[in-house]
Protein backbone atom coordinates (compact mmCIF):
# COMPACT_ATOMS: atom_id res chain seq x y z
CA UNK A 1 0.00 0.00 0.00
CA UNK A 2 1.81 3.21 -1.33
CA UNK A 3 0.49 5.95 0.80
CA UNK A 4 2.02 9.47 0.25
CA UNK A 5 1.62 13.63 0.90
CA UNK A 6 -1.50 13.80 -2.23
CA UNK A 7 -2.78 10.38 -0.46
CA UNK A 8 -3.17 12.03 2.74
CA UNK A 9 -4.22 15.30 0.96
CA UNK A 10 -6.95 13.63 -0.50
CA UNK A 11 -8.25 11.61 3.20
CA UNK A 12 -8.18 14.75 4.51
CA UNK A 13 -10.23 16.32 2.25
CA UNK A 14 -12.77 13.63 2.04
CA UNK A 15 -13.08 14.04 5.93
CA UNK A 16 -13.51 18.01 6.09
CA UNK A 17 -16.27 17.31 2.73
CA UNK A 18 -18.04 14.89 5.37
CA UNK A 19 -18.23 16.54 8.13
CA UNK A 20 -19.68 19.62 6.13
CA UNK A 21 -22.61 17.65 4.13
CA UNK A 22 -23.36 16.45 7.39
CA UNK A 23 -23.67 19.72 8.88
CA UNK A 24 -25.53 20.86 5.43
CA UNK A 25 -28.25 23.02 4.91
CA UNK A 26 -29.34 19.93 2.15
CA UNK A 27 -27.76 16.79 3.75
CA UNK A 28 -29.18 13.97 1.93
CA UNK A 29 -28.52 15.87 -1.40
CA UNK A 30 -24.65 16.91 0.01
CA UNK A 31 -23.96 13.24 1.33
CA UNK A 32 -25.00 12.05 -2.10
CA UNK A 33 -22.38 14.46 -3.65
CA UNK A 34 -19.83 13.30 -1.22
CA UNK A 35 -20.69 9.97 -2.06
CA UNK A 36 -19.34 10.53 -5.61
CA UNK A 37 -16.47 12.61 -4.47
CA UNK A 38 -15.17 9.40 -2.00
CA UNK A 39 -15.71 7.05 -5.42
CA UNK A 40 -14.07 9.58 -7.98
CA UNK A 41 -11.19 11.10 -5.67
CA UNK A 42 -9.88 7.26 -4.51
CA UNK A 43 -9.17 6.63 -7.88
CA UNK A 44 -5.87 8.40 -7.20
CA UNK A 45 -5.17 5.44 -4.85
CA UNK A 46 -6.56 2.66 -7.61
CA UNK A 47 -3.95 4.08 -10.13
CA UNK A 48 -0.82 4.61 -7.89
CA UNK A 49 -0.94 1.15 -6.20
CA UNK A 50 -1.84 -1.07 -9.16
CA UNK A 51 0.77 0.63 -11.03
CA UNK A 52 3.53 -1.85 -10.89
CA UNK A 53 5.78 -1.06 -13.82
CA UNK A 54 6.88 1.70 -16.00
CA UNK A 55 5.71 -0.60 -18.97
CA UNK A 56 2.04 -0.50 -17.39
CA UNK A 57 2.87 3.33 -16.86
CA UNK A 58 3.60 4.55 -19.73
CA UNK A 59 1.44 2.45 -21.49
CA UNK A 60 -1.44 4.30 -18.98
CA UNK A 61 -0.12 7.72 -20.75
CA UNK A 62 -0.59 6.49 -24.11
CA UNK A 63 -4.34 4.96 -23.71
CA UNK A 64 -4.65 8.65 -21.89
CA UNK A 65 -3.25 10.39 -25.07
CA UNK A 66 -5.12 8.47 -27.51
CA UNK A 67 -8.28 8.53 -25.97
CA UNK A 68 -7.90 12.12 -25.57
CA UNK A 69 -7.37 12.24 -29.17
CA UNK A 70 -10.57 10.81 -30.24
CA UNK A 71 -12.85 12.50 -28.11
CA UNK A 72 -10.78 15.79 -30.04
CA UNK A 73 -11.77 14.03 -33.02
CA UNK A 74 -15.07 13.92 -32.36
CA UNK A 75 -15.20 17.86 -31.49
CA UNK A 76 -13.17 18.38 -34.42
CA UNK A 77 -15.96 16.86 -36.64
CA UNK A 78 -18.77 18.64 -34.64
CA UNK A 79 -17.70 21.49 -36.19
CA UNK A 80 -16.70 20.43 -39.90
CA UNK A 81 -19.81 18.74 -40.32
CA UNK A 82 -22.22 21.10 -38.30
CA UNK A 83 -23.82 18.19 -35.96
CA UNK A 84 -23.99 20.91 -32.93
CA UNK A 85 -26.95 23.97 -33.62
CA UNK A 86 -27.11 25.08 -30.23
CA UNK A 87 -25.91 28.79 -29.33
CA UNK A 88 -26.23 28.14 -26.24
CA UNK A 89 -22.78 29.46 -24.54
CA UNK A 90 -22.50 32.12 -26.79
CA UNK A 91 -22.98 35.84 -26.92
CA UNK A 92 -24.57 36.39 -30.03
CA UNK A 93 -24.96 40.10 -29.93
CA UNK A 94 -20.93 40.67 -28.95
CA UNK A 95 -19.88 37.24 -31.50
CA UNK A 96 -22.39 37.51 -34.52
CA UNK A 97 -19.79 35.12 -36.56
CA UNK A 98 -18.90 32.83 -33.43
CA UNK A 99 -22.13 30.27 -34.58
CA UNK A 100 -20.72 27.04 -32.75
CA UNK A 101 -18.59 25.80 -29.54
CA UNK A 102 -17.98 22.03 -29.96
CA UNK A 103 -18.63 19.94 -26.46
CA UNK A 104 -17.96 16.41 -28.31
CA UNK A 105 -18.71 13.84 -25.57
CA UNK A 106 -18.57 16.11 -22.67
CA UNK A 107 -21.98 17.83 -23.08
CA UNK A 108 -20.31 21.64 -22.76
CA UNK A 109 -17.70 23.31 -24.34
CA UNK A 110 -16.07 24.59 -21.47
CA UNK A 111 -15.93 21.17 -19.58
CA UNK A 112 -14.49 19.74 -22.75
CA UNK A 113 -11.49 22.54 -22.91
CA UNK A 114 -11.12 21.17 -18.95
CA UNK A 115 -10.47 17.85 -20.26
CA UNK A 116 -8.20 18.76 -23.23
CA UNK A 117 -5.95 20.76 -20.80
CA UNK A 118 -5.01 17.30 -19.08
CA UNK A 119 -4.12 15.62 -22.04
CA UNK A 120 -2.61 17.70 -24.55
CA UNK A 121 0.82 18.23 -22.24
CA UNK A 122 0.71 14.51 -22.05
CA UNK A 123 0.90 14.64 -25.48
CA UNK A 124 3.27 16.82 -26.27
CA UNK A 125 5.90 14.53 -24.48
CA UNK A 126 5.11 11.77 -27.06
CA UNK A 127 5.52 13.81 -29.87
CA UNK A 128 8.87 15.69 -29.14
CA UNK A 129 10.42 12.43 -27.69
CA UNK A 130 9.91 10.17 -30.55
CA UNK A 131 13.18 10.61 -33.63
CA UNK A 132 11.75 12.18 -36.83
CA UNK A 133 12.53 8.80 -38.82
CA UNK A 134 10.12 6.91 -37.00
CA UNK A 135 6.69 6.93 -37.71
CA UNK A 136 5.37 7.23 -34.33
CA UNK A 137 6.56 10.70 -33.55
CA UNK A 138 4.21 12.16 -36.54
CA UNK A 139 1.00 9.90 -35.44
CA UNK A 140 1.75 11.67 -31.97
CA UNK A 141 1.93 15.09 -33.52
CA UNK A 142 -0.83 14.78 -35.95
CA UNK A 143 -2.72 13.82 -32.06
CA UNK A 144 -1.55 16.67 -30.65
CA UNK A 145 -2.72 19.44 -33.36
CA UNK A 146 -6.29 17.23 -33.61
CA UNK A 147 -6.61 18.15 -30.00
CA UNK A 148 -4.94 21.81 -29.83
CA UNK A 149 -7.34 22.51 -32.55
CA UNK A 150 -10.19 20.90 -30.95
CA UNK A 151 -9.47 23.13 -27.69
CA UNK A 152 -9.92 26.49 -29.89
CA UNK A 153 -13.03 25.56 -31.11
CA UNK A 154 -14.29 25.27 -27.68
CA UNK A 155 -13.69 28.80 -27.78
CA UNK A 156 -13.30 28.71 -24.03
CA UNK A 157 -11.13 31.61 -22.97
CA UNK A 158 -10.52 30.28 -20.15
CA UNK A 159 -9.08 27.02 -20.87
CA UNK A 160 -7.02 29.12 -23.28
CA UNK A 161 -5.11 31.43 -20.25
CA UNK A 162 -4.54 27.46 -19.02
CA UNK A 163 -3.67 26.20 -22.03
CA UNK A 164 -1.22 29.37 -22.48
CA UNK A 165 -0.08 29.06 -18.97
CA UNK A 166 0.59 25.23 -19.32
CA UNK A 167 2.42 26.32 -22.72
CA UNK A 168 5.12 28.94 -20.79
CA UNK A 169 5.37 26.90 -17.92
CA UNK A 170 6.72 23.79 -20.29
CA UNK A 171 8.56 25.58 -22.82
CA UNK A 172 10.50 27.35 -20.22
CA UNK A 173 11.73 24.17 -18.20
CA UNK A 174 12.27 21.81 -20.88
CA UNK A 175 13.39 24.09 -23.65
CA UNK A 176 13.80 27.77 -22.55
CA UNK A 177 16.26 28.63 -25.80
CA UNK A 178 12.63 28.14 -27.98
CA UNK A 179 11.53 31.83 -26.27
CA UNK A 180 13.72 33.11 -29.31
CA UNK A 181 11.67 32.30 -31.75
CA UNK A 182 8.62 34.28 -29.76
CA UNK A 183 9.45 37.90 -31.89
CA UNK A 184 8.83 35.75 -35.25
CA UNK A 185 5.72 33.98 -34.00
CA UNK A 186 3.96 37.26 -32.71
CA UNK A 187 4.41 38.40 -35.78
CA UNK A 188 3.16 35.42 -37.86
CA UNK A 189 -0.05 34.82 -35.57
CA UNK A 190 -1.81 37.73 -36.56
CA UNK A 191 -2.03 36.60 -40.08
CA UNK A 192 -3.42 32.68 -39.26
CA UNK A 193 -5.82 33.64 -36.31
CA UNK A 194 -9.24 33.68 -37.24
CA UNK A 195 -11.24 37.45 -36.18
CA UNK A 196 -13.10 35.05 -34.79
CA UNK A 197 -11.08 33.98 -32.03
CA UNK A 198 -9.09 37.47 -31.70
CA UNK A 199 -12.53 38.64 -30.65
CA UNK A 200 -13.10 36.33 -28.21
CA UNK A 201 -9.44 36.97 -26.99
CA UNK A 202 -10.00 40.73 -26.79
CA UNK A 203 -13.32 40.39 -24.64
CA UNK A 204 -11.83 38.59 -21.62
CA UNK A 205 -12.86 40.73 -18.54
CA UNK A 206 -15.45 42.70 -20.93
CA UNK A 207 -18.18 42.92 -18.76
CA UNK A 208 -20.70 43.56 -21.69
CA UNK A 209 -20.26 40.11 -22.60
CA UNK A 210 -22.77 38.09 -20.87
CA UNK A 211 -20.89 35.29 -19.99
CA UNK A 212 -18.40 37.43 -18.06
CA UNK A 213 -20.72 39.71 -16.65
CA UNK A 214 -23.10 36.26 -15.25
CA UNK A 215 -19.79 35.00 -13.78
CA UNK A 216 -18.68 38.06 -11.86
CA UNK A 217 -22.18 38.85 -10.48
CA UNK A 218 -21.79 35.01 -8.98
CA UNK A 219 -18.77 35.44 -7.88
CA UNK A 220 -19.90 38.68 -5.53
CA UNK A 221 -23.18 36.66 -4.31
CA UNK A 222 -21.12 34.02 -3.81
CA UNK A 223 -18.38 36.44 -1.40
CA UNK A 224 -21.30 37.60 -0.01
CA UNK A 225 -22.01 33.63 1.83
CA UNK A 226 -18.34 33.49 2.72
CA UNK A 227 -18.82 36.43 5.07
CA UNK A 228 -21.47 34.53 7.17
CA UNK A 229 -20.29 30.50 5.98
CA UNK A 230 -16.57 31.16 5.72
CA UNK A 231 -15.63 28.92 8.82
CA UNK A 232 -17.50 25.70 8.23
CA UNK A 233 -19.10 26.02 4.86
CA UNK A 234 -22.85 25.28 3.68
CA UNK A 235 -22.55 21.73 2.96
CA UNK A 236 -21.34 20.04 -1.00
CA UNK A 237 -23.73 20.05 -3.82
CA UNK A 238 -26.21 21.79 -6.02
CA UNK A 239 -28.87 21.19 -3.43
CA UNK A 240 -27.22 23.20 -1.19
CA UNK A 241 -25.99 25.84 -2.89
CA UNK A 242 -29.34 26.90 -4.09
CA UNK A 243 -30.63 27.05 -0.43
CA UNK A 244 -28.57 29.62 0.44
CA UNK A 245 -27.05 31.49 -2.78
CA UNK A 246 -30.52 33.07 -3.69
CA UNK A 247 -30.19 35.20 -0.14
CA UNK A 248 -26.86 36.75 -1.68
CA UNK A 249 -27.26 36.76 -5.32
CA UNK A 250 -26.89 40.00 -7.49
CA UNK A 251 -29.26 40.89 -10.56
CA UNK A 252 -31.67 37.97 -10.01
CA UNK A 253 -29.07 35.86 -11.12
CA UNK A 254 -29.89 31.80 -10.51
CA UNK A 255 -26.49 29.71 -10.53
CA UNK A 256 -26.06 25.81 -9.63
CA UNK A 257 -22.32 26.71 -8.47
CA UNK A 258 -20.65 29.61 -8.01
CA UNK A 259 -18.19 28.91 -11.47
CA UNK A 260 -14.99 29.08 -9.15
CA UNK A 261 -13.40 25.70 -7.90
CA UNK A 262 -11.76 27.83 -5.12
CA UNK A 263 -14.41 29.69 -3.98
CA UNK A 264 -16.98 26.44 -4.61
CA UNK A 265 -14.71 24.33 -2.36
CA UNK A 266 -14.60 27.64 0.10
CA UNK A 267 -18.07 27.90 0.46
CA UNK A 268 -19.07 24.69 0.57
CA UNK A 269 -16.39 23.32 3.20
CA UNK A 270 -14.80 26.33 4.49
CA UNK A 271 -11.42 27.50 4.89
CA UNK A 272 -10.22 23.90 5.96
CA UNK A 273 -11.87 22.88 2.66
CA UNK A 274 -10.09 25.16 0.80
CA UNK A 275 -6.33 24.68 2.54
CA UNK A 276 -6.30 21.23 2.21
CA UNK A 277 -7.40 21.20 -1.61
CA UNK A 278 -4.32 24.20 -1.64
CA UNK A 279 -1.67 21.92 -0.16
CA UNK A 280 -2.47 18.60 -1.79
CA UNK A 281 -1.86 20.73 -5.10
CA UNK A 282 1.43 22.52 -4.10
CA UNK A 283 2.97 18.99 -2.71
CA UNK A 284 2.05 17.47 -5.94
CA UNK A 285 3.68 20.27 -7.97
CA UNK A 286 6.65 19.67 -5.15
CA UNK A 287 6.72 15.76 -6.18
CA UNK A 288 7.00 16.66 -10.22
CA UNK A 289 9.47 19.19 -9.51
CA UNK A 290 11.13 16.23 -7.74
CA UNK A 291 11.13 13.67 -10.45
CA UNK A 292 11.81 15.95 -12.77
CA UNK A 293 15.38 16.82 -11.52
CA UNK A 294 16.27 13.38 -10.73
CA UNK A 295 17.43 12.50 -14.13
CA UNK A 296 18.20 15.15 -17.38
CA UNK A 297 15.31 17.28 -18.33
CA UNK A 298 14.85 15.44 -21.74
CA UNK A 299 14.78 12.25 -20.11
CA UNK A 300 10.77 10.67 -20.46
CA UNK A 301 10.63 10.35 -17.16
CA UNK A 302 11.19 14.09 -16.27
CA UNK A 303 9.22 15.25 -19.77
CA UNK A 304 6.02 13.47 -18.13
CA UNK A 305 6.61 15.61 -14.78
CA UNK A 306 6.85 18.28 -16.21
CA UNK A 307 3.91 17.55 -18.42
CA UNK A 308 1.55 16.46 -15.61
CA UNK A 309 2.83 19.58 -13.57
CA UNK A 310 2.18 21.73 -16.26
CA UNK A 311 -0.78 20.59 -17.16
CA UNK A 312 -2.41 20.36 -13.45
CA UNK A 313 -1.27 24.18 -13.05
CA UNK A 314 -3.40 25.15 -16.47
CA UNK A 315 -5.91 23.29 -15.20
CA UNK A 316 -6.44 25.41 -11.84
CA UNK A 317 -6.03 28.56 -13.85
CA UNK A 318 -9.26 27.58 -15.89
CA UNK A 319 -10.67 26.64 -12.69
CA UNK A 320 -10.66 30.50 -11.27
CA UNK A 321 -13.00 30.49 -14.34
CA UNK A 322 -15.24 27.77 -13.73
CA UNK A 323 -16.03 25.24 -11.27
CA UNK A 324 -14.35 22.25 -13.44
CA UNK A 325 -15.36 19.59 -10.29
CA UNK A 326 -18.80 19.49 -11.48
CA UNK A 327 -18.37 17.09 -14.15
CA UNK A 328 -17.73 14.35 -12.29
CA UNK A 329 -16.03 12.87 -15.33
CA UNK A 330 -13.65 15.60 -15.52
CA UNK A 331 -12.98 15.46 -11.66
CA UNK A 332 -12.19 11.84 -11.85
CA UNK A 333 -9.51 12.36 -14.54
CA UNK A 334 -7.73 14.73 -12.94
CA UNK A 335 -6.96 12.89 -9.75
CA UNK A 336 -6.29 10.28 -12.12
CA UNK A 337 -3.80 11.88 -13.27
CA UNK A 338 -2.66 13.20 -9.71
CA UNK A 339 -2.63 9.45 -9.33
CA UNK A 340 -0.38 8.80 -12.39
CA UNK A 341 2.04 11.56 -11.10
CA UNK A 342 2.74 10.33 -8.38
CA UNK A 343 2.87 6.39 -9.68
CA UNK A 344 5.78 8.00 -11.87
CA UNK A 345 7.21 9.26 -8.18
CA UNK A 346 7.24 6.22 -6.66
CA UNK A 347 8.67 3.98 -9.74
CA UNK A 348 11.37 5.91 -9.96
CA UNK A 349 12.08 6.28 -6.42
CA UNK A 350 12.62 2.23 -6.66
CA UNK A 351 14.87 2.64 -9.99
Amino acid sequence: WKFDGVGMCILLLLGVLLVSSLASFARMGSLKVWAMYLVFLTFYFVVVNTVKTKEQLYGLFKIFVISGALVALYGVMQYAFGWTTSNAWIDEEMFEDATMRVYSTLGNPNVLGEYLLLVLPVAAVYMLKNKWKELSKWVYGLMFLVLALCLVLTQSRGCWIGFMLSVVIFVTFYEGKWWGFIPIVLCILPFIIPQTIVDRIMSVGNMEDSSTSYRVYIWMGTLGMMKHYWLGGIGMGEAAFSQVYPFFSYNAIIAPHSHNLFLQLLVEAGISGLGVFLVMQIVFVKKMSDVYRMDDKKSMDSMLALALGSGVIGFLAQSMFDYTFYNYRVMAVFFMVLGLGLALKHLKTTD
